[in-house]
């Protein structure tokens, strides 16, 4: 440290010389001005009591002196209160080192390079006393100059602080208000201003700008619609500039709407841009600096905390979209999930095998329906290929037309028939769809397998109804034009009888006639029958009896011969609900039909009942010659028989069938050729038909 010149007279003794080093020690260790000042008095107030001495300071070149300390004595109490002979010493002298002129006697100015900062002055003393004071002034010249840098530091260090604390708030958290209060904390301890606002672009509206306080509530926002060429802010945003305006009323720029916050007048300001990779975002106005005007450094510290806190409000602003973009996402994906849910759902319950294949014939997915003919789990089936575990082949199906959905990016329909021992087993309706990607190219196939084995039954009993409709409506017709005539035949032949006499020829003409009429009589009563649609009277009927009934009736009919009848009744079936004379009928057609297939040779026919879930069966079969598969389609035609002419009128399965279906049954014909023929009749239980 360099040393004022004090003279030092040889009346000096060595306890000056220590206290002038105990002095220089000590106001380096002090760090504050105040702390120098009291120390320094009251050393010269313990080496010279009773002398009048003054500090007076001036820390500012263009603030005017101040007393700051005194020793006891009148003229030091008068200089405390800036008057007296003593301030008006040290006020001359202050004067004239300003001017560059001579310094009084008793006075030693306080020098900080060429600042300068106060003054030392007393007003009795020897040159010991002087030397002391010059001495203690160079020494208090030298501790402000080092006070100056401590204080710097110390407001670098402060603004450092002040700004990792600032910055690790912004960066701790991605929520809008969390970042704002940071802002706002940090731009309060860093910058002594009246007020200030935050600008953020605002991306839901285009051309606007949200406008945000920096004093009150954070959620405190205001709309402004975005014209660069209004305010200072806007101008910033615009140019991506910064602004620093001593005095907003000389500026073009400024409109007190946009750069003011609440009632308060602007008078100066410092704006910077919010920057994200050389991108505006918003801006910082920082209004009316308490201490004195904006500054460079000012302006350096606000453009490194903007950084950070455009850094911090983008960061929020992506994680926003972000929360948003994965909300939605996670709507999509429940939606997506409950679609596949419920397309999964459909899919397994249809009755309908599904299944994707690849061009290598591998499964991708199948339903349950798919599974369940395979006798394995969905899971199971992938990756397997379709012919192998669905249909138990070493290569694909004989006229599958995937590998044509495939080429042609078409669907396709085929129709699959399974026989066994010359029976129709099932019927199935397979069709393809392609499954296209981008390219339009078909990477897999979607095969729809449909039994239909059920449907045809239904659709040919449908037929083989509206068919008996139809004949029933012509066969009554034509039964009762034919009555009236065969009826007057049979009358006149009776009549002619009673007039010839037994040994004429002419007897046996006429019995031949009658019994032809008698014959054609007969099938006009079937026709009758088979075309009557009246209502019938239903009852409680038990099956087994009716039965045992037919069977009485047959025996007056059934030759003697090598036919065996086997009869297996169940006890235990239920009662049905029907007319007893039209099942009785039935069951005498089914037997009498079942003779007649034996063609009187030996043979066997069984008649047996049971019952299945809700129903009773009653099967009628035979041994005898069979019904060939073309045949079998029209058994339930009328007038379709093939049985010998004279033996049969094609109407007995016909009007079965008619009866069966008033009873709400069913009846099926089942017959291999040459190995005989199963008649199957199902009528639902008394419970559930009276339901």
């Amino acid at each position: 440290m360099m040393k004022s010149s004090v003279y030092v007279s040889k009346a000096d003794t060595k306890s000056q010389f220590d206290t002038r080093g105990a002095i220089a020690q000590a106001l380096q260790s002090l760090v504050n001005l105040d702390q120098v000042a009291a120390f320094t008095l009251d050393i010269l107030a313990h080496h010279f009591q009773g002398a009048e001495i003054g500090l007076a300071l001036a820390l500012k070149a263009d603030q005017k002196l101040a007393p700051v300390w005194s020793t006891g004595g009148e003229e030091a109490l008068l200089f405390r209160n800036s008057s007296g002979r003593l301030w008006e010493k040290a006020e001359m002298s202050f004067e004239a080192a300003k001017a560059g002129r001579t310094i009084p006697k008793k006075a030693s100015m306080i020098h900080s390079g060429d600042n300068i900062l106060g003054v030392l002055v007393f007003l009795q003393g020897d040159n010991r006393l002087s030397g002391l004071v010059d001495f203690i002034a160079g020494e208090l010249g030298q501790a402000s100059s080092q006070l100056e840098k401590i204080a710097e530091a110390q407001r670098l260090n402060r603004e450092q602080a002040i700004l990792h604390s600032v910055v690790k708030s912004l960066t701790s958290s991605l929520e809008m208000d969390a970042i704002l209060t940071a802002t706002m904390q940090g731009i309060w301890e860093l910058f002594h201003i009246e007020s200030g606002a935050l600008f953020l672009l605002n991306y839901e509206k285009q051309n606007s700008l949200v406008k945000i306080p920096l004093i009150g509530e954070i959620n405190q926002r205001i709309d402004l619609s975005l014209d660069p060429k209004r305010g200072i802010a806007g101008h910033c945003i615009a140019n991506m500039a910064t602004m620093l305006v001593d005095d907003v009323s000389t500026n073009r720029y400024y409109e007190s709407e946009i750069d003011s916050v609440g009632s308060q007048a602007t008078k100066s300001l410092l704006c910077i841009p919010l920057l994200v990779s050389e991108r505006v975002i918003g801006a910082i106005e920082l209004i009316n600096k308490i201490d004195g005007s904006f500054t460079r450094h000012d302006l350096k510290i606000l453009v490194t905390l903007g950084a950070s806190i455009a850094a911090a409000l983008e960061n929020s602003r992506l994680f926003r979209e972000l929360t948003d973009a994965y909300t939605d996402l996670e709507a999509s994906r429940r939606e997506i999930s409950h679609s596949r849910t419920t397309l999964l759902t459909l899919v397994n319950n249809l009755d309908d095998e599904l299944y994707i294949v690849d061009r290598n014939y591998r499964v991708v997915a199948a339903n349950r329906a798919s599974a369940d003919r395979a006798g394995k789990q969905a899971e199971k089936l992938v990756g397997k290929r379709c012919y192998e575990v669905l249909a138990g082949r070493k290569k694909p199906c004989h006229g599958c037309l995937a590998s044509e959905t495939f080429d042609t990016g078409g669907k396709t329909k085929r129709i699959e028939r399974e026989w066994k021992e010359g029976k129709l087993k099932a019927e199935r309706e397979i069709y393809t769809y392609p499954i296209m990607d981008g390219q339009g190219n078909v990477p897999q196939t979607i095969l729809q397998n449909r039994d239909v084995t059920e449907q045809r039954k239904l659709e040919a009993s449908l037929v083989q109804s509206e068919k008996l409709a139809a004949v029933g409506e012509l066969a009554a017709g034509v039964a009762h034009e034919l009555n009236n005539p065969i009826t007057a035949i049979i009358g006149n032949v009776q009549l002619m009888q009673r007039e010839i006499t037994p040994d004429k020829e002419q007897l046996e003409s006429l019995e031949l006639i009658e019994q032809a009429g008698r014959r054609a009589q007969k099938v006009v009563g079937d026709l009758l029958n088979f075309a009557r649609q009246e209502s019938q009277k239903f009852v409680i009927v038990d099956v087994n009896n009716s039965i045992q009934q037919a069977l009485a009736l047959i025996q007056l009919q059934w030759p003697k011969s090598d036919v065996h009848l086997e009869i297996l009744l169940d006890d235990d079936i239920p009662q049905v609900h029907g007319n007893p004379d039209h099942l009785q009928s039935v069951w005498l057609n089914l037997l009498l039909n079942a003779r007649d297939a034996l063609e009187d040779k030996k043979g066997k026919v069984t008649i047996q009942s049971f019952r299945s879930d809700d129903q009773v069966t009653v099967q009628v079969s035979d041994n005898g010659i069979g019904i060939s598969a073309e045949n079998l389609q029209k058994v339930f035609e009328p007038f379709f028989t093939t049985k010998a002419p004279g033996r049969g009128t094609g109407l007995g399965l016909p009007t079965s069938y008619r009866i069966i279906k008033q009873h709400s049954g069913t009846i099926q014909v089942e017959s291999v050729l040459k190995r005989g023929t199963t008649v199957t009749v199902k009528l639902p239980a008394a419970s559930v038909s009276l339901s």
